[in-house]
């Protein structure tokens, strides 16, 4: 029989059990909906309650209100389509939610100063960078100037514009002033509790892997075995890949020196530029085809910081609009049809 108890009973036993129900309901509404909600609910609420199904009081609130409502605290329904779980790990509706928000999002955190400052230095030496170098158009000056861009020691001195200089001033004026407003401000979460354990807890799972879709901009969870499998099966097909018993970038720099020397005496310095000091190898990744039959990987190599970089772009500049102007180019779809 279905008994209607008031929280506002005063008799001990009967508090006892209602406080007792009370929590039960509030951690499975919180398990439910990523909410940690263990507040006192008082002061004339009442729970509605079966003995014998206690699960059934969070089904019957959420299909009735169509959101969690409970110590003040709303939550509406939101659409996971974009999330793509492939993974054996089930997803927390926190989990989802942090997902929802894009792989770039970024979490709220204290004001590091030390780092903002660092920052602020790195933007105004890439807004002086753009300045010195802006009248240089040709494609060797220009990746020669991506190669200088690169040495962290290279900044054009202050003076040579005017208008820049007074900017960055004023620019570095405005923050210093924001900063210190903020000091005496909370900055607000724009993540929940649940939300931020739910990122620590991805972050530290060890058997999935997430990257974004190849097409389509969803977020795919995918376990890392079936990742690294699919990376298998690709470099294992000797008609693309052939498996090197040692990093061959040294003798790669020592060969591509050799054929920089052959070049006109002007040009040398200027090709030189664009060889790293210190040249790593590709880094191998793939981006799951979801819209495929087994979800292959679309291998990518990024290239940052390695030997042929700049050159290739060098070599992509020469070349583009000689390829431009050849009878069967076609630029996109719209100049195919």
């Amino acid at each position: 029989m279905r008994v209607y108890i008031s929280i506002c009973l005063y008799k001990k036993e009967q508090q006892k059990l209602i406080n007792k129900k009370k929590k039960k309901l509030a951690g499975l509404l919180a398990h439910r909906d990523g909410n940690f909600m263990h507040k006192d609910v008082r002061h004339k609420r009442s729970i509605d309650y079966t003995d014998n199904d206690t699960d059934r009081i969070a089904t019957t609130h959420t299909a009735i209100s169509g959101k969690i409502d409970i110590a003040g605290i709303s939550e509406p329904p939101t659409d996971y389509s974009e999330i793509v779980n492939l993974s054996d790990h089930v997803l927390s509706i926190p989990e989802k939610a942090v997902l929802s928000k894009g792989l770039t999002f970024c979490p709220s955190t204290k004001l590091d100063h030390i780092q903002l400052y660092s920052d602020l230095g790195e933007f105004f030496r890439r807004l002086r960078l753009k300045e010195f170098f802006f009248d240089k158009n040709d494609n060797i000056s220009t990746m020669n100037n991506r190669g200088k861009a690169r040495n962290q020691d290279f900044t054009p001195a202050a003076g040579r514009n005017d208008k820049l200089d007074n900017y960055i001033e004023k620019f570095r004026m405005r923050v210093t002033s924001l900063v210190t407003t903020q000091q005496q401000k909370k900055i607000p979460p724009n993540l929940s509790p649940a939300e931020r354990m739910a990122l620590k807890n991805l972050s530290s799972n060890n058997n999935i892997i997430i990257k974004p879709a190849d097409k389509g901009g969803s977020v795919v969870v995918m376990n890392i075995q079936d990742y690294m499998a699919e990376g298998d099966r690709q470099l294992s097909d000797v008609k693309y890949y052939r498996k090197l018993t040692e990093d061959p970038t040294k003798e790669y720099k020592t060969q591509l020196g050799i054929l920089i020397r052959s070049f006109p005496k002007h040009l040398q310095q200027e090709l030189e530029n664009l060889v790293p000091s210190n040249p790593r190898m590709g880094t191998f990744y793939m981006l799951p085809k979801i819209h495929k039959p087994g979800n292959p990987g679309r291998p990518i190599i990024a290239g940052m910081d390695t030997l042929t970089e700049l050159i290739s772009g060098l070599i992509e500049g020469i070349l583009k609009p000689l390829v431009t102007n050849t009878a069967s180019y076609i630029q996109d779809t719209t100049d195919f049809l």
